[in-house]
């Protein structure tokens, strides 16, 4: 905006306005980053098996999934509001570019929905932990190891919810005026870095057995069973387990050990008998064992004791508490860990781990849920389709972070502003920058991500 004068009305203000940029073709950057870093991609999608009559079909797998990955990756609202946004030649040409399949229209989204309502998710739920395995085997996440070891959330989120029955296996929560809820819960195991990425590793449906199953599932039987899948994925990754109050008990630290994987829990009082008050009273013996620092304008006091013995664990605890300008506590967080703890890596611990946990909500559930990817949306409610539709919402959230988070796309991130405007960019882009046949293959080159 200007003002009488023609000035920018920021300028006067003293802020000086942003320079103009020209913005690539993030669709032509999109089709990029599939095809240097995840060239087998389409292969995992095509090998999907297609439950449909072979003689009545006239879109392939590839088409149909990548048709639903573009669901999300286009921030469509509704399968309406998808319809809208495709309709156009460009659209076409670079949806035909991705899925590697020439055809002369987009399907219609009552048709992607009709397909994944007949594909066992199973046959999907690998697809996220292939895209880790590739940026792991590639060191694209070498910069966000803590003491070695890659940091991995678990924790769950509620996806669907409703006052009806949706299916046999909906979980129930019976409310004080007599009334209940229906839902279904996720439990993820999500690799994050300190600088924001949180990419699915591992899917568990927390659902019961039946409609009249006497016992419910929850959070803590799903970590049960998705730690053996997890292990057996990345059976010589070493990982450092990020958890709330809810994983401390013996079961889930001797589950670690076994695995040999390092743990960061929140430790509240009462988490482990007597535990909380040990920690408490060692603390206020080992005066050496404080140190304050100054991190991303914070003021922080870290204690912390070692050697904390509970059953057979031996265990370290580490507070950080941050300060406000009179010495006062504003925050407190303490952790339970096996790391050990030193004065050098103290602040670390605390800072690239234990307070990263909260990645998973805020760039992983937040976003799904508040931001371009309308994870509560019921595009499909039949069972297998929005557990497929949830699967193939980590496969696009992994796209988005690839691309949104590369290096090379700094100056572009920064001029837009906001993940929203990215992928409303995208959008148009998608819609108006039609792919042309010599140029649309960039050269190879090394995808690197701003993760710290």
């Amino acid at each position: 905006m200007k003002d009488e004068e023609g000035n920018e009305k920021g300028a006067r203000r003293g802020r000086k306005p942003k320079d103009p940029l020209v913005v690539p073709n993030l669709a032509r950057k999109l089709k990029a980053v599939v095809q240097h870093t995840l060239p087998d991609l389409c292969n995992w999608l095509g090998h999907v098996r297609d439950p449909r009559d072979a003689t009545r079909t006239h879109y392939g797998m590839k088409k149909v999934l990548w048709t639903a990955l573009l669901f999300f990756l286009c921030g469509a609202r509704s399968r309406r509001h998808f319809r809208i946004v495709s309709d156009s030649p460009a659209f076409l040409a670079n949806l035909n570019a991705l899925a590697e399949e020439k055809k002369n229209s987009v399907p219609h989204p009552d048709t992607v929905v009709g397909t994944l309502e007949r594909i066992d998710p199973t046959t999907l739920a690998s697809v996220p932990s292939q895209i880790v395995h590739v940026l792991l085997r590639k060191r694209m996440l070498e910069d966000s190891r803590l003491q070695g070891r890659y940091l991995l959330v678990f924790d769950a989120t509620r996806v669907l919810s409703s006052t009806r029955r949706h299916c046999p296996h909906c979980l129930v929560q019976r409310h004080a005026s007599g009334g209940e809820t229906y839902y279904h819960m996720v439990l993820e195991a999500k690799l994050v870095t300190p600088g924001g990425v949180a990419l699915s590793v591992e899917t568990e449906f927390v659902e019961n057995l039946g409609e009249n199953d006497p016992v419910q599932d929850c959070e803590l039987k799903a970590f049960y069973r998705l730690a053996p899948r997890v292990k057996a994925r990345f059976p010589r990754t070493e990982f450092c387990l990020l958890l709330d109050g809810l994983y401390a008990n013996d079961a889930v630290l001797k589950l670690c050990k076994k695995n040999r994987w390092g743990f960061i829990i929140t430790f509240k009082q009462g988490s482990i008998p007597r535990g909380f008050e040990g920690f408490e009273t060692l603390r206020g013996l080992q005066n050496e064992n404080t140190l304050t620092v100054s991190h991303a304008g914070e003021t922080q006091r870290l204690s912390w004791v070692n050697g904390l013995v509970w059953e057979e664990h031996r265990l370290n605890v580490l507070e950080c508490a941050l300060l406000k300008d009179d010495g006062q506590i504003a925050k407190r967080f303490v952790w339970l860990t096996n790391l050990d703890v030193t004065r050098r890596n103290a602040g670390a611990i605390a800072n690239k781990g234990g307070r990263c946990r909260w990645t998973i909500e805020n760039q992983g559930f937040n976003v799904q849920k508040n931001g371009e990817s309308h994870l509560e949306h019921p595009f499909g409610r039949q069972e297998s389709a929005w557990k497929d539709l949830y699967l193939l919402l980590q496969v696009a959230h992994a796209l988005q972070q690839l691309i949104y988070w590369w290096r090379a796309l700094r100056p572009v991130r920064e001029y837009l502003g906001s993940f929203y405007c990215f992928f409303r960019t995208l959008l148009e882009h998608m819609r108006t920058h039609a792919p042309a046949a010599d140029d649309f293959v960039e050269p190879a080159f090394q995808l690197r991500l701003d993760t710290t």
